[in-house]
């Protein structure tokens, strides 16, 4: 659990060195992020997901990502979820790429991939590699917060649904 704590701490950090880095961005730099100029977004997510040994599990997931060309995005995700049955503890650190199918300035429906290490933390560490796809739809909320309703499947968890809120900056 400790190694857990650490690892999003890791992540909030990053995304705060994000902030500084707007600021110095040139104004060409913005167009590239959109009319809005917006090219990070950070997020949390709380899911419901199959990292169980049998029924659901209830996860927390942290992205942040770069968007790119107009309709794309990378970053990475960590995801990580406890089955209150079955004791089982997951993290799912992965890199995503994702594709803004019907794009206004990083939102509106998209598809994204994820590829990572899928980590069962029970008395050992085992690890696996994971992978998924996932459709959700981004709904900006003002001018820099954003809602994602999505689900996504892949292997192992099988499938998981999630609303992710977040900045974009």
């Amino acid at each position: 659990m400790k190694k857990l704590v650490i690892m999003l701490a890791v992540l909030l950090a990053l995304g705060m060195a994000a902030f500084a880095q707007e600021e110095n961005m040139s104004s060409s730099d913005a167009v590239t992020g959109g009319e809005s100029g917006h090219v990070f977004a950070f997020g949390f997510a709380p899911e419901v997901n199959w990292n169980s040994w049998e029924g659901v599990a209830m996860g927390a997931a942290l992205n942040f990502d770069f968007n790119f060309g107009g309709v794309f995005g990378l970053g990475i995700n960590v995801t990580a979820s406890y089955d209150f049955f079955g004791g089982l503890v997951t993290l799912e650190p992965a890199v995503l790429f994702r594709w803004y199918i019907i794009s206004e300035n990083y939102t509106g429906l998209f598809l994204q991939a994820d590829v990572g290490a899928y980590l069962f933390l029970n008395e050992e560490i085992n690890p696996t590699i994971t992978g998924g796809l996932r459709l959700g739809y981004c709904i900006p909320l003002g001018g820099s917060f954003y809602i994602e309703p999505y689900g996504r499947a892949g292997y192992p968890f099988v499938y998981g649904v999630g609303v992710t809120m977040g900045f974009r900056f």
